[in-house]
């Protein structure tokens, strides 16, 4: 683009015109954005509030025009959709509403919100007619459709009602029956689960009594066994005296007989004794005396021990004597020990066995009533239960009667209901499929209008844009011719949104595309003024006017006051010259040729850089070098380069080279180079070629 948007130095916010012009483009854009997808109310209000602020907006007229024929094309579409019987149904698929004559697809498709892929607009069908004779033929086919349903449809209704009848009765006598067993069957679950209860609450009652029973026998036995415990306790204490004292009686015993024993040999010891002495008297008086001495020594000794022995002999057999009868006292103690131990146990065994029968009688005689009170008591409430079941089950038996028969009255209505939505679907399948039919018919005679119009267009030799930046160069080209002659009419800003539906560009391309082809036709139609001389540094009013005939506002003039005060320079100056040459010393030695002729010289060194200052810089005369170095192409290739920038098309363009080949030359005269120079270059030759070829174009500009 040849100006950028930037922010203008000399204010920070966009001026109330500047503000205008924004909040129209953005009602334009979203009034085109909902004529594409259908929404015709919400882009009058966009169109009504554009022209609320300009009543005259030309691209409003024309977004107007195109919202009515699509408005009327829908409801058309809409009209022709309606069932044909009183009652309304749905389709069972939906259907693209038909697609308005003579307008683009991307247009009237209100389903995507991206534009489809259009051709171009082929020669006029008339469509409506198309349709009207196929609805005729397929009218009465569809109608012939229609009526066999209908009979189809009753037919079904008729079986399905006799088939819901007899359904009905077999219903109601199964759920009757159903019923019987029910309630057969829960009086027998009644029972076993009574049966089962009065088993486990005798068993709890059971296992309750014997708890106590065990409890009351342990007490009573604790209580026996006490009581003889403290019995055999007496007895056992009488018999333990009786055996001391008998014990000491025998040790009394024992003590005396062993006395008598002990005084019986000290008798029998002293007559014996007695006898030996008077044994021995019968010898010599000093032998009796010695004799006497040693037998009374010896008698008394082997008395003395024959009384020792028997006395342990008569001891020892007196203390077996005594421990025998100590034996046969213990043995007789332990006799009578037992004896009255087991006389003890057989009356605790007798007592405790009369308490347990006692104890086990009035056990039976509780269970026995506690299960008659039991079985009276469930035997009531079995009965009570049946009852209430009995009442509980007629109620449900009618409730379920009345429920069955409301639910077949629902079903027989929603058989009605399915059989005359299937008639719907049907009607609308049919209605779908003849819309289908004539849209197929329709498109198939728009494809062979299209492919006819195709074929033309190749036979004529033109091309239709394929890339992005070709559609937006031709519609920019249409730009420029259209505000080449300023004001946009409301034909022109019909057949500009055409053009734009047709290359498939957005609203937003075209507020930006005609922005700057707006801003370039301006400041070309300014320098050229400058150049006639008929505007001067100071007269606001010539560019005042020129601001309005272009519709510049105050930013966008801001903007533009370099480009306009450049223009001024290079008035002052007799031009400015571009000078492409790869070689730098050439630059070096043309600069002052040229300037020295009161020309103003840019320079560079590759074809590229200079297309680059070009999109920013007017130039009055483009020189270039025939051959570049590396890939930058040659200076043929540059010079088809620059005829493709509309602005650049008349400006005078002069190759040179160091060859002098009439090829050559005669390669630039044929592409429409205005001159061909050969180097080393002569520079009277060359500020004559310079001065003619610029004098020419001059003369050209004022033309136009």
């Amino acid at each position: 683009m040849l100006f950028k948007k930037t922010q203008s130095p000399r204010t920070g916010s966009p001026q109330p015109q500047d503000n205008a012009r924004l909040e129209v483009a953005a009602h334009l854009r979203m009034a085109d954005k909902y004529i594409r997808e259908g929404k015709f109310a919400e882009a009058k209000d966009e169109l009504d509030a554009v022209r609320s602020t300009e009543p005259n907006n030309v691209y409003a007229l024309a977004l107007e025009e195109r919202r009515q024929a699509m408005e009327a094309a829908a409801s058309k579409g809409q009209q022709q959709q309606q069932p044909l019987q009183n009652q309304p149904s749905q389709p069972s698929q939906p259907s693209q509403p038909p697609q308005p004559i003579g307008v683009p697809a991307a247009q009237a498709a209100a389903v995507t919100p991206e534009p489809a892929p259009v051709e171009p607009p082929p020669p006029a069908v008339d469509e409506e007619a198309i349709r009207r004779d196929i609805e005729a033929r397929l009218k009465s086919e569809y109608d012939k459709k229609f009526t066999d349903e209908i009979r189809k449809a009753e037919q079904r209704i008729a079986d399905a009602l006799k088939k819901e009848r007899e359904w009905q009765e077999a219903e109601r006598a199964s759920l009757i029956t159903n019923l019987q067993k029910e309630k057969e069957k829960f009086k027998q679950e009644l029972e076993k689960q009574s049966k089962q209860k009065l088993e486990m609450e005798i068993g709890k009652m059971e296992a309750t009594y014997r708890q106590q029973l065990a409890s009351e026998r342990k007490k009573a036995e604790e209580d026996t066994r006490a009581e003889m415990s403290a019995l055999y306790e007496k007895s056992m204490l009488d018999l333990k005296e009786a055996a001391v004292r008998e014990k000491r009686a025998l040790l009394e015993k024992e003590r005396k007989a062993i006395a008598d024993s002990r005084k019986q040999m000290e008798a029998d010891f002293e007559k014996q004794l007695a006898a030996e002495l008077a044994r021995v008297k019968t010898s010599s008086q000093e032998e009796q005396e010695k004799e006497r001495e040693k037998l009374a020594e010896m008698a008394r000794v082997r008395l003395q021990k024959e009384f020792e022995e028997k006395l342990e002999a008569e001891k020892a057999r007196i203390e077996d004597q005594i421990k025998s009868q100590q034996t046969d006292v213990e043995k007789s103690y332990d006799e009578r020990y037992k004896s009255l131990q087991a006389q003890t146990e057989t009356e605790l065994q007798k007592r405790l066995e009369e308490l347990r029968k006692k104890e086990q009688l009035e056990f039976d005689r509780k269970y026995y009533d506690m299960r008659k009170q039991l079985e009276n008591d469930y035997e009531q409430k079995l009965v009570n239960e049946l009852a209430s079941q009995r009442e509980k089950l007629e109620k449900q038996i009618e409730s379920e009667i009345k429920n069955q028969q409301s639910r077949l009255e629902d079903d027989r209505k929603k058989v009605v209901e399915e059989e005359q939505q299937k008639l719907n679907e049907a009607r609308s399948s049919m209605r779908f499929e003849m819309e289908k039919e004539i849209e197929r018919r329709i498109a198939d005679a728009r494809f062979s209008v299209a492919a006819s119009y195709e074929e033309k267009l190749k036979l004529l030799g033109v091309k239709l844009p394929d890339t992005r930046e070709e559609k937006l160069r031709i519609y920019m080209t249409r730009l420029r011719e259209a505000w080449a002659h300023p004001p946009i009419t409301p034909d022109v800003a019909r057949e500009l949104m055409q053009l734009r539906d047709v290359l498939e560009l957005s609203f937003e391309d075209h507020i930006e595309c005609e922005g700057d082809i707006r801003l370039q036709v301006y400041v070309t139609e300014v320098e050229k003024e400058i150049k006639r001389g008929k505007v001067k540094p100071g007269d606001d009013k010539t560019l005042n006017d020129l601001k309005q005939k272009y519709q510049i506002t105050v930013e966008e003039s801001s903007k533009l006051e370099p480009h306009i005060l450049a223009a001024f320079q290079r008035a002052v100056m007799k031009a400015v010259i571009l000078v492409v040459d790869d070689e730098q010393s050439f630059l070096d030695t043309v600069r002052p040729v040229l300037e020295g002729y009161g020309y103003s010289v840019l320079t560079k060194q590759s074809p590229t850089d200079a297309l680059k200052l070009l999109e920013t810089t007017n130039v009055d005369m483009i020189i270039a070098d025939v051959m570049f170095s590396g890939t930058e192409g040659d200076g043929f290739s540059f010079y088809e380069r620059v005829q493709k920038v509309p602005h650049l098309k008349k400006v005078p363009f002069i190759l040179m080279s160091g060859m002098h080949e009439s090829f050559f030359v005669r390669t630039g005269i044929q592409l429409g180079v205005d001159d061909y120079l050969t180097k080393p270059v002569d520079p009277d030759m060359l500020a004559a070629v310079v001065e003619g070829k610029l004098k020419k174009y001059r003369s050209l500009m004022e033309k136009d």
